[in-house]
């Protein structure tokens, strides 16, 4: 009984030690409230010299409602109340009347708080949500996920938290891992592919004697995992790796939150591999544009972006990349105030925008030089996901020109 007592008594000195948790069954929410209440009751009690059964009673009462008490916990804080009745009120009447009133005010807390546990749930949910859906427009996919997992982790109380992307049926890379450098960069998706194969959120109170435990996650010491599959049809984005390091219980309102957060991680996940797929992409693109000899721009018609490669950048005297389209214009037309035909060019302009999608090709801009230079101008229209534009390309054919003018010489010669 004493062995009992002690392993209780230390097991709710734990609890009120981590009163400050985000767990819900600490009742973040109602918890400053409901002490704050319990104290006004038992204070006004004392100040109204009501009988020390007041006190008892109330403190009975506040267990219930703030300490997450088992079946074994209650039974255990109804003896003891009953064993200090015995000892203050000899009354057969009063100690059969107490004892009554200390388990119905234990279990009538303990109703209450399971009530407010079930919207402490619900609420913790909402804010990983609202973290996801109501961030700041700025925010990468990357930081939302980052913020979302850190959130998770508090809530459940993990010691881990880890966000894996699929990349192919051998490679997952670790997009966020909390605390920090926990995962190595890239692992074997192994350790999450049942999960997406059955596409059902897993649980596993004692991983080391599961059957499809992964020898890493036994290395790394894992004890306890819940594993979300973020997969929308045949598309596996990755999952999420609820982690502890010691044996815990994954109550069914664990479970509950963890499913209904499911929909919205995988969300982010999605954007994530959008982006980095569009990343990707980006990069390849931008290596072909740096590279190819001709100069290209696009001007978004709507006035809002403006691009050059580093071969147009050389030509309009900017720099590459992003640049505003007043700026290109102006730069344009430097550029064309410099050429030495400028009737010939003026003439073909006429003729080339009295459509607004027409095409442009062999535009010839020459300039004087030490040889002199000659740009061929080509432009196309381009409407991408209706987004209206005009993609130009400059050609440095001075080469080419001169090589004309060689050959057209010497046919003159020898006429």
């Amino acid at each position: 009984m004493l062995n009992l007592f002690d392993s209780q008594l230390g097991y709710w000195v734990k609890k009120l030690l981590h009163l400050n948790s985000p767990h819900p069954d600490q009742l973040p929410t109602f918890r400053l409230p409901l002490l704050g209440l319990s104290v006004i009751v038992i204070a006004l009690g004392l100040l109204n010299s009501v009988s020390v059964v007041w006190g008892i009673a109330s403190l009975v009462f506040v267990s219930g409602l703030i300490l997450p008490l088992s079946t074994v916990q209650i039974v255990l804080l109804v003896s003891i109340g009953l064993l200090v009745n015995r000892v203050f009120w000899f009354s057969s009447e009063l100690l059969l009347l107490h004892s009554i009133t200390f388990p119905s005010l234990i279990l009538l807390g303990n109703l209450i708080r399971q009530f407010l546990r079930s919207i402490e749930w619900k609420l913790a949910s909402r804010r990983i949500l609202s973290a996801i859906l109501e961030s700041d427009s700025s925010a990468t996919p990357s930081l939302l996920l980052r913020q979302a997992l850190l959130l998770l982790k508090d809530i459940a109380c993990a010691d881990g938290a880890i966000a894996l992307q699929q990349l192919d049926d051998v490679t997952a890379k670790v997009l966020v891992d909390l605390p920090a450098n926990t995962f190595p960069t890239q692992i074997n998706p192994s350790c999450f592919t049942k999960a997406l194969d059955q596409n059902r959120p897993l649980y596993y109170s004692d991983y080391r004697s599961a059957s499809d435990a992964t020898s890493l996650l036994i290395a790394l010491g894992v004890k306890s995992l819940i594993i979300l599959p973020l997969q929308e049809g045949s598309n596996r984005y990755g999952a999420i790796l609820l982690i502890w390091y010691h044996r815990t219980s994954l109550q069914p309102e664990l479970r509950r939150f963890c499913e209904s957060l499911v929909a919205g991680l995988r969300t982010l996940l999605r954007f994530e591999h959008t982006n980095v797929s569009l990343e990707k992409l980006q990069s390849r693109y931008s290596a072909i544009l740096e590279t190819i000899p001709q100069g290209v721009i696009f001007v978004d018609e709507s006035g809002e972006q403006g691009w050059v490669n580093q071969a147009a950048a050389r030509e309009l005297n900017l720099k590459p990349g992003a640049v505003a389209p007043e700026v290109l214009a102006l730069a344009m037309a430097q550029l064309r105030a410099s050429v030495n035909n400028p009737e010939q060019i003026a003439k073909q302009a006429a003729e080339f925008f009295s459509q607004p999608d027409a095409e442009i090709r062999d535009w010839l801009w020459t300039f004087n030089g030490s040889p002199p230079k000659v740009l061929n101008l080509s432009s196309t229209p381009t409407r991408m996901r209706d987004v209206p534009g005009r993609l130009w390309l400059l050609e440095d054919i001075s080469e080419r020109k001169l090589a004309e003018l060689a050959l057209q010489h010497s046919s003159a010669q020898l006429k």
